[in-house]
C-alpha cells in the first residue's frame, strides 16, 4: 500500500506540474492522512467490490443477481464470499483495517472493549471500561478488588430489544468474581442506563430527566426506605442503586439487574393488568407516595429539578410539538371509525391544549396533598415477580419523569393506561379505595404529622387531574397496546411505532389495531361525560 501511494504521488505531482497547476502541490504526508481518514470507504468496497473483480468468470454473474434476495441470490453470495481467492486476501485486509483503526465505525473513539467483552453488535461508551465496573464492585462490596475479590470477566449487551434516539442506551452487564478467601465464584448483574443521543434525545435532557432519575435513586429512595427500616417494616421501592466513583460526561444510573432476581415484566401487556396485579401496583405506589410526604413533612430537601421542571411553559410547549405528528396521524385515522367520528373535532381541541391544562393542574396547592410521582406509572415501567402461576411482588423502575404533585397524576397514568379494559371504568372507584387505604395505612405507619388526606378529597384531585387521561388515553395507549412485533418502548409514540413496520405487502401499518378501537369505544364517552372535551 505504502510503494502503490508513492508510485501514485510521484506520478500526481508531476502532472499537475506539467499542466500548470496553481494551488498548493499536497505532500505523500498529506496524501496518506487523507487515505486514513476514508478507510471506510475501502473497508465497504472490500465486502461490495472486491469479491465480484476475483470471481472467476460465470455467465448468471450480475448486479441484479447480487441483490436478489431469493434462494438464487444467496447462492450468489455464497459463492462470491467462500472464493478461496477472497478469503485469503480479506485475512490480510481486515487485520489491515482493524490495526488502522477503520472498525471504529461510530467514530467513538473505541473499535472494541480491551477488557469488556461484549456482544458485536454493541458499541460500548468509553466510560464503560473495566476501571468503571472495578469502581461499581468496590461500591457495592466494599474494600479494594484484587485483595478479597478478583473480576475474571466483564459482559456486557444490550439490555433491550429496540433501540431509537429517543430511549435511554441500556447495557445488561454480567461480572464474574472469584473470591479468593473461600474459593468461590459469584455474578454480578448490573443495568447500565445512560441518556439516549439524537435531536429528540434534547427534549429528554431539556427536562432534566436522567439527572432526576439519578437523584430519586441516589437520594430519595435509600431515605424513604429508611424511614419503613425506622419502624421495623423494611421495603424496597427500587433497584439499588451504585454511584459511580468518577465523575463521567452523562448522568449515568447503575442498579442490580432485577431480572436476575426473578423479576420480570407481565407476559401479554396487551390484555392489561388484572385486578391483582393492578391492586400489587397501587399498594407499591402508595408506600412510595407515602414515603416521600413524610419526608417533605419532615423537612427533607426535594431537589429544584423535582419541584419546577413539570411547571415550565416552554416544555409543556415542546411536549405538544413533539406529540402533534403521533396525534394527528390518529385522529385522522379515527375518522373512519363509525363510533369515533363524533369526537374527533372535540379531541382535537381538548389534544391542543393538553400540556397548557396540566400545568395549571400541576400547580401545588396548599390544600392539596402532594407527594413525588413515579411520573410514568405503567406497565413499561413495571416488573413482576411470581411463585408459579401467582403474582407475588413489583418493582417500579425508571424514574426519569419523577416530579412533585398530586398523587392523582400517577393514578390516572396507571388506571388508563395499563389496566384491563374490564376494570378500567367498571372498577375504579374500587381501585382509587383500595390505594387510599393503603396510603393511609402507610402514613399512620411513618408517623405523618399532618392531617391525613381524605378518601373524599382523593377523589376530587383525581376529578381535577382527570384532563392528564386525554393525553395517556390519546399517546401512550396507543403503543401500549400495539401488537408485539413492533416491540414499542414507553418512549416511542404510535407513528413511530407505525414508522418500524416493514409490512409485506407494501401497504403502511395501521396506527391501531381493534384492541385499542375496543378501549374507545368506552373511553370516548366517558371523556366527554366527564366534561374532558368540553371546549370552554
Amino acid at each position: 500500500m505504502d510503494t502503490l501511494l508513492h508510485y501514485y504521488h510521484q506520478n500526481l505531482v508531476r502532472e499537475l506540474t506539467f499542466l500548470g497547476y496553481g494551488g498548493e502541490l499536497p505532500t505523500l504526508t498529506e496524501l496518506h492522512s487523507d487515505v486514513i481518514t476514508h478507510h471506510m470507504y475501502g473497508f465497504i468496497i472490500s465486502f461490495s467490490i472486491l469479491p465480484v473483480c476475483l470471481l472467476e468468470k460465470t455467465d448468471d454473474a450480475s448486479m441484479d443477481l447480487m441483490m436478489d434476495q431469493g434462494d438464487a441470490g444467496i447462492q450468489f453470495k455464497l459463492k462470491l464470499y467462500n472464493n478461496p481467492a477472497f478469503v485469503k486476501q480479506m485475512e490480510q485486509i481486515m487485520d489491515y483495517f482493524y490495526n488502522m483503526g477503520a472498525f471504529d465505525i461510530l467514530q467513538l473513539g473505541t473499535q472494541t472493549p480491551l477488557d469488556v467483552e461484549c456482544e458485536g453488535s454493541v458499541q460500548l461508551p468509553l466510560w464503560l471500561s473495566k476501571d468503571f465496573i472495578t469502581d461499581i464492585v468496590a461500591s457495592k462490596f466494599g474494600g479494594t478488588i484484587g485483595k478479597n475479590r478478583i473480576i475474571r470477566s466483564i459482559y456486557a449487551k444490550a439490555a433491550t430489544e429496540k433501540s431509537n434516539n429517543t430511549s435511554p442506551a441500556l447495557y445488561a452487564v454480567k461480572v464474574n468474581l472469584l473470591r479468593q478467601d473461600i474459593g468461590t465464584e459469584e455474578i454480578l448483574s448490573l443495568i447500565v442506563k445512560a441518556p439516549p443521543k439524537g435531536h429528540l434525545a434534547a427534549y429528554e435532557r431539556n427536562r432534566d430527566c436522567y439527572v432526576r432519575e439519578q437523584q430519586v435513586y441516589e437520594m430519595l429512595l435509600p431515605a424513604f426506605e429508611q424511614l419503613y427500616r425506622d419502624e421495623g417494616e423494611p421495603v424496597a421501592l427500587g433497584a439499588r442503586y451504585y454511584k459511580p466513583a468518577v465523575v463521567l460526561p452523562v448522568a449515568v444510573v447503575v442498579l442490580e439487574d432485577l431480572s436476575a432476581s426473578g423479576y420480570r415484566k407481565v407476559f401479554n401487556r396487551q390484555d392489561g393488568l388484572d385486578k391483582k396485579h393492578t391492586e400489587l401496583a397501587l399498594a407499591q405506589l402508595a408506600k412510595f407516595h407515602a414515603a416521600s410526604a413524610v419526608y417533605r413533612a419532615n423537612g427533607g430537601q426535594l431537589p429544584k429539578e423535582l419541584t419546577e421542571g413539570c411547571c415550565v411553559m416552554e416544555l409543556a410547549q415542546a411536549t405538544d410539538e413533539r406529540f402533534s405528528p403521533a396525534v394527528t396521524a390518529l385522529l385522522n385515522e379515527m375518522q373512519d371509525w363509525d363510533f369515533a367520528a363524533d369526537y374527533i373535532e372535540e379531541l382535537k381541541m381538548a389534544i391542543g391544549r393538553v400540556c397548557n391544562f396540566l400545568l395549571d393542574t400541576s400547580a401545588i396547592d396548599a390544600k392539596t396533598f402532594t407527594v413525588l410521582n413515579h411520573g410514568k406509572a405503567s406497565l413499561n415501567d413495571m416488573l413482576f415477580m411470581y411463585e408459579g402461576s401467582e403474582v407475588k411482588h413489583v418493582a417500579f423502575v425508571d424514574y426519569q419523569h419523577a416530579a412533585w404533585g398530586s398523587p392523582a397524576f400517577d393514578l390516572v397514568q396507571l388506571l388508563f393506561s395499563s389496566v384491563h379494559l374490564d376494570l378500567k371504568l367498571s372498577q375504579q372507584a374500587y381501585f382509587l379505595r383500595f390505594y387510599h387505604e393503603r396510603l393511609v395505612r402507610n402514613l399512620r405507619l411513618l408517623r405523618y404529622p399532618k392531617p391525613l388526606p381524605t378518601l373524599q378529597r382523593l377523589h376530587i384531585d383525581f376529578n381535577e387531574r382527570l384532563f392528564a387521561a386525554v393525553k395517556t388515553v390519546l399517546i401512550d395507549l396507543p403503543s401500549l397496546l400495539a401488537e408485539p412485533v413492533l416491540e414499542v418502548t414507553s418512549a416511542t409514540t404510535a407513528v413511530e411505532a407505525k414508522e418500524q413496520a416493514d409490512p409485506q405487502d407494501g401497504k403502511p401499518e395501521p396506527i391501531c389495531n381493534n384492541r385499542y378501537k375496543e378501549h374507545m369505544t368506552q373511553l370516548l364517552p366517558y371523556l366527554r361525560n366527564r366534561g374532558l372535551l368540553n371546549h370552554e
